[in-house]
Order: C-alpha cells, then structure tokens, then sequence
C-alpha cells in the first residue's frame, strides 16, 4: 500500500516535470519562429520586398505574433484548467464523505499550497473521524455493559419479589395456623 503511493507520488512528479517541460519547449519553439521571420526579413528584405510591401509584412508580423498569443493563453489556460478541475472532482469526493481520495495535484503554485493544505485537512478529518469512531465503540460497549447489568438487577428484582411473595405466602399460613392453634 504505502509503495504504492511512493510510485504514484514518483509519476505524478515525472508527469508535472514533463508538463513544465513542454511549456518551455513550446515558449522556445515561439520564440525561434519569431527570430526565423525577423531573420528572414533581414537576409532577404531585398527579395521579399518584391513580393510584400513593408506595411504588408508588418501586418503579417502582428498577424502571426497575435495567433502565437492566442496559442499560448490556450496552452496556458489548459494546464491552469485540468489540475483544478482535477483538484474540484477531488474536494467534492471528500465533501461527499470519502477522506480516501487523495488530493493529486503537486505543483509548486498557490494551487499546489492549496492542494497541500487540503491533504492536511483531509488527513485532520480521517484522524477526527477515526476518534469519533473510537469514543462511539466504547459508548456501545457501555451501553451493553448497562443493558447487561440491567438485566441483572431486573432478574435480581423479580428473584427478591418472588421470595417476597413466598415469604407473604408463608406468614399468612403461619398466621392461619396460630388461629386454628388458638
């Protein structure tokens, strides 16, 4: 069990190090595209000013330089995405009652606080519960304890008021005899 969560613990890190680096890799790939247009332009201005006019390229430059943006912010906002919503599926299991889960996220930002906060108040919540657990065996084992003594006493009263009435029972024909004696 607890090698298992060592090797989970492992490919989760081996997996966010692989994501950070395919961020990297994606900002260089940007960025060399960017230094291959502008190079491009310097070497072969001449050239490429017969066929683009200058106001042409510059719009074909922001043009390009405005979908790169938007490739990134996507980029960006898919690996902000996917570890929230992974870190939400989690905090709803644990709301439903399974302090089993495990909070997966484990990267180094505000969300990786968050989550690890979390997996503190998850680990506060199994150990509560296992206390609560604790404490209501031993008000059962209690309240057996007492039913059993109750019955005790009860079978104790029903023995002490049988003899009692054996006893009335003895007095009376004592009482009846000392009559017909007398």
């Amino acid at each position: 069990m607890e090698l298992m969560k060592i090797m989970d613990s492992v490919n989760d890190r081996t997996l966010n190090r692989f994501k950070i680096g395919m961020k990297i890799a994606y900002g260089f790939i940007v960025v060399d595209i960017l230094m291959l247009i502008v190079g491009f332009m310097g070497l072969y201005g001449e050239s490429v000013s017969a066929f683009i006019e200058p106001e042409q390229a510059i719009v074909l430059f922001i043009l390009f330089a405005i979908i790169s943006s938007i490739l990134m912010c996507i980029g960006l906002t898919r690996s902000i995405m996917k570890p929230l919503k992974d870190f939400s599926h989690t905090a709803d299991r644990i709301s439903q009652g399974d302090l089993t889960t495990e909070v997966l996220v484990s990267s180094k930002d505000e969300l990786g606080q968050l989550a690890q906060y979390f997996r503190k108040m998850t680990s506060n919540l199994r150990h509560l519960a296992g206390k609560v657990q604790n404490v209501s065996s031993k008000v059962a084992n209690t309240a057996r304890e007492l039913s059993a003594s109750s019955k005790q006493i009860k079978a104790s009263s029903d023995q002490i008021s049988s003899t009692t009435c054996e006893m009335a029972t003895g007095v009376g024909q004592q009482s009846s005899r000392m009559v017909e004696v007398s």
